[in-house]
């Protein structure tokens, strides 16, 4: 599961919306409390996105 999830954040689409981003915050704010409150939120927002793209994909390919 680990792999999985792995997999989810820093392939794909994870490389440009959640990896990238990730590591130029850690690189340019030092504060460890900040980093950590906006990589919960770049991945929450990356998840979010990829759950919309998933049923706007979903949709259109059930419906006639």
């Amino acid at each position: 599961m680990k792999e999985l999830i792995r997999q989810f954040y820093n392939e794909g689409l994870g490389s440009l919306f959640y990896k990238k981003p990730i590591s130029f915050i850690n690189k340019k704010i030092k504060n460890k409390t900040i980093v950590k409150i906006l990589s919960i939120l770049l991945g929450l927002f990356y998840t979010i996105l990829i759950l919309v793209i998933i049923y706007y994909y979903l949709k259109k390919k059930l419906t006639i």
